[in-house]
C-alpha cells in the first residue's frame, strides 16, 4: 500500500482511509495502539527520565511517538471516519518480564530508538543518571533482584467495511 506519512494526525487517517479502501466488502480493518502512559510504565518512565535528565523538553501531545493514539475513541473516529462500520474496541493487559533493571536498560538502549537516541550524544555521567533514574522509578515492579515484572496496556480497534 502506498501509505502516507505517518508523523502526523492528518497521515494515520490518511493511511485508515487507504487500508478502509483496499479491504474487500465485508472484509475487516484492525488497528492496535498503546494505552496512556499510566498503563505502560516499561514506555512513559524511560522517556520521562531520559528527557529530565537531558534537559529535554516535553514532546507536545501530538507530537509522533507510542502514546499518540492513545485516547479512548479516538482510532474508533477515524475508523469511522475511513467508512468502517461495526467498529468494536477491546482492551488487553498484560506484563512483560525482564532479567533485572540491567536487562531492561539494554533493551532500551537496543530497540528503543528515541532513548537512544538521545542517549547517544549525552556523557558517561548523564547516560549513568539515566540509568539509576530508570531503575528508581521502575524500583516498585521488582520481584527480587533478578526480575522486573513490568505491565502493559494495549487496544485493538477494528471495524467492517
Amino acid at each position: 500500500l502506498p501509505l502516507r506519512e505517518q508523523r502526523s494526525p492528518t497521515g494515520f487517517c490518511m493511511s485508515s482511509a487507504e487500508f478502509a479502501r483496499v479491504t474487500k466488502p465485508g472484509g475487516r480493518v484492525a488497528v492496535a495502539t498503546w494505552q496512556g502512559p499510566e498503563l505502560n510504565p516499561w514506555g512513559a518512565v524511560p522517556g520521562r527520565v531520559v528527557s529530565r535528565t537531558l534537559g529535554l523538553p516535553p514532546p507536545p501531545p501530538d507530537a509522533p511517538g507510542i502514546f499518540r493514539c492513545a485516547k479512548p475513541g479516538l482510532v474508533r473516529g477515524i475508523l469511522g471516519d475511513a467508512g468502517l462500520k461495526d467498529i468494536v474496541e477491546r482492551e488487553l493487559t498484560g506484563t512483560v518480564v525482564y532479567e533485572g533493571p540491567g536487562h531492561f536498560w539494554a533493551f532500551l538502549n537496543d530497540v528503543v530508538a528515541p532513548v537512544s537516541s538521545a542517549l547517544a550524544g549525552a556523557d558517561a555521567a548523564a547516560r549513568e543518571a539515566a540509568r539509576a533514574g530508570v531503575a528508581a522509578e521502575l524500583a516498585g515492579f521488582a520481584q527480587g533482584a533478578e526480575r522486573l515484572v513490568l505491565p502493559w496496556a494495549a487496544r485493538v480497534t477494528a471495524g467492517t467495511r
